[in-house]
């Protein structure tokens, strides 16, 4: 019995106890939990305070890689309110927190303020390093701050981790880099001028139509306040009658968008983008594609131009033709009352003296540039006139010698000058490529022009437009014919040749991946004279297959925004009149008048070289 009574007692105790260590067991779970807890809350907090933190990065790098990207395009530091000269800085302080990397910081939730030790709040620095890992910078000319970091500092507050670590607040940063790279892209028209009143101007009841090319057609760089491009230029708005016909542009001809960095801000009446196209303001500047290519070097004199007669290296007149050769000229080259050939080469031009072809009445006064514009016919160093036609030299005027040739031929205009004795450019006047009677030289040799009697100017296959002998207007919306009257001036399609501007003179021809044509029109960089500007009108019919190139800027790729961009491209249409540009044009200022209309084909598959901002880490 007092066996079995310590036995009992003794489970007793063990019961008793066994209910205290479950209490804790408890307790010791239960604060277990709550700090696991507790540090759980403090490191989720950490981890959506990182994640927010690069997201503000990464939004203000690219802000501010944008700005760097407008400023090495235009020429100039006025965007982004980075110091100048640039360097590192901190968005705390008054002076740099209108940025717009500390402005894009503070909207994604990180304003600035000096962080105090153990204290929660936030803080930018912003840096631009010289290089960056695994990164090729662009050449410092075209790029004179390339790269940009922002470095975002955060300090949480913390909460139950903070009566383990003794400290308020847990910092935490996050960092994002951003830069400017060169990129291949198809470009659309370019008008380079970063501050002029519509350096693109419509004018008159004048139409630009573009057909096919990349999604983007045009892109005018000015940032002007009061109007950028123009459809009016009488009533000095940027509304009018002008129209700008975009329905038939971008890769699938239902439509392209017109990019422009100052305003309107809305379409101007007469715009139409077609079902895929729109206006677009701002849009981005695109920088010069051409910035690193080189002026062509100087060739020996060419030699004296000399007579042929119809037929003879393609000559399409009945009367005969004045047969030019690649080199260097020393006067204008001047085609009035007759027909000139250009044997595929470049030409070198710089006029010593431009008195023997003063265009007399065409002149005018000149003006600045901008809303007081030059009216480019005083010197000419390629000068078509009353009943002049240009025509490139060679045999393909027919489907089937266009279709045996290689394609290779092609002219280089490089038009330059002097200080002293001034620039020219190329001036087509409104009754230039009206020669009168015209006939259509097909396949078989026939009908074509009689041997002598009246002049007579056969007309130019357009397949001779492009490298590969296809169609000049593959879509059929710009309305070339299968033949093409009055002037017509084509590229060389070498890729080792001036194809782009490399300044070799090695004609070795390959034909090309697409259709388009080289540089056609190069004007020197140094050209900011008003009275020395190109200015085409299509009088008598005018069909361009080149690239047109007319930026002033001495030293490219650098580019004084204060000094630079006069050159002036003028375009004129005239009722009746095929006035075709096949490729691109990159011009300070352009502007297309008169009454008729101007088509232009771009090519969506010829790319070229420009910056673009990057997030690249």
């Amino acid at each position: 019995m007092r066996r079995m009574q310590l036995i009992s007692r003794t489970r007793g105790q063990r019961s008793r106890e066994s209910g205290q260590i479950n209490i804790f067991l408890l307790l010791a779970l239960g604060l277990f939990f709550l700090g696991f807890l507790g540090f759980a809350v403090d490191y989720a907090n950490f981890w959506f305070h990182r994640r927010a933190a690069q997201a503000a990065a990464d939004a203000a790098c690219q802000a501010g890689a944008m700005d760097l990207l407008v400023n090495a395009t235009n020429g100039n530091n006025a965007l982004g309110g980075f110091p100048s000269p640039v360097a590192d800085f901190d968005c705390a302080t008054k002076a740099n927190s209108g940025s717009a990397v500390c402005q894009y910081a503070a909207l994604n939730g990180y304003p600035s303020a000096t962080i105090a030790p153990n204290t929660p709040g936030t803080d930018v620095q912003v840096k631009f390093p010289a290089s960056v890992s695994g990164v090729i910078a662009p050449p410092i000319a075209e790029a004179p701050t390339p790269f940009i970091q922002v470095n975002v500092e955060d300090d949480v507050q913390t909460f139950f981790s903070g009566l383990i670590t003794g400290k308020a607040s847990q910092p935490l940063g996050a960092s994002a880099t951003c830069g400017l790279q060169q990129a291949k892209a198809p470009i659309p028209i370019i008008v380079l001028n970063p501050t002029c009143e519509h350096p693109f101007e419509v004018s008159g009841s004048a139409t630009l139509q573009i057909v096919g090319g990349p999604t983007k057609s045009v892109q005018v760089n000015s940032a002007n306040s009061t109007c950028a491009a123009a459809t009016d230029a009488s009533a000095n708005t940027c509304s009018g009658n002008g129209t700008i016909d975009l329905s038939k542009g971008g890769p699938k001809f239902t439509g392209s968008n017109f990019g422009t960095f100052g305003p309107p801000l809305a379409a101007p009446s007469h715009f139409n983008g077609g079902k895929t196209g729109s206006w677009i303001s701002p849009a981005s500047p695109i920088a010069d594609p051409f910035a690193n290519v080189a002026a062509p070097t100087v060739p020996p004199n060419a030699p004296a131009p000399v007579g042929v007669g119809f037929h003879i290296d393609g000559c399409p007149d009945n009367q005969g033709c004045t047969e030019y050769f690649p080199g260097k000229y020393t006067s204008p080259i001047s085609v009035n009352g007759t027909t000139a050939i250009f044997v595929p080469g470049i030409y070198y031009i710089q006029p010593t003296d431009y008195s023997g072809v003063a265009t007399g009445g065409l002149c005018g006064t000149p003006g600045s540039g901008c809303t007081a514009k030059p009216t480019g016919k005083c010197n000419a160093d390629l000068l078509v006139t009353s009943g002049g036609v240009v025509r490139p030299a060679g045999t393909l005027t027919t489907p089937a010698a266009i279709a045996a040739d290689d394609h290779s031929h092609g002219v280089v205009f490089y038009f330059s000058g002097s200080v002293a004795n001034g620039f020219g450019s190329a001036v087509f006047t409104s009754s230039a490529g009206s020669a009168g009677k015209t006939a259509i030289a097909l396949a078989d040799g026939g009908p074509g022009c009689p041997i002598g009697g009246t002049r007579c100017i056969e007309s130019m296959a357009s397949a001779a437009l492009t490298c590969d002998g296809s169609s000049a207007d593959p879509s059929g919306n710009l309305g070339i014919p299968k033949f093409v009257d009055g002037d017509i001036l084509v590229a060389q399609c070498t890729t080792k040749g001036f194809f782009i501007g490399g300044g070799s003179t090695d004609s070795v021809p390959a034909k090309l991946s697409d259709a388009n044509r080289g540089m056609l029109f190069f004007d020197d960089r140094a050209n900011g004279a008003a009275n020395g500007q190109p200015n085409m009108q299509g009088g008598g019919g005018l069909a361009i297959s080149g690239t047109i190139y007319a930026h002033n800027c001495p030293n490219s790729p650098s580019c004084d925004a204060s000094t630079d961009y006069n050159a002036f491209l003028d375009l004129q249409g005239t009722p009746g009149s095929g006035t075709f540009v096949i490729g691109e044009i990159i011009a300070d200022q352009l502007v297309e008048g008169g009454n008729g209309s101007i088509g232009m084909q771009l090519n969506p598959n010829a790319v070229f070289f420009i910056l673009k901002a990057e997030l690249l880490k």
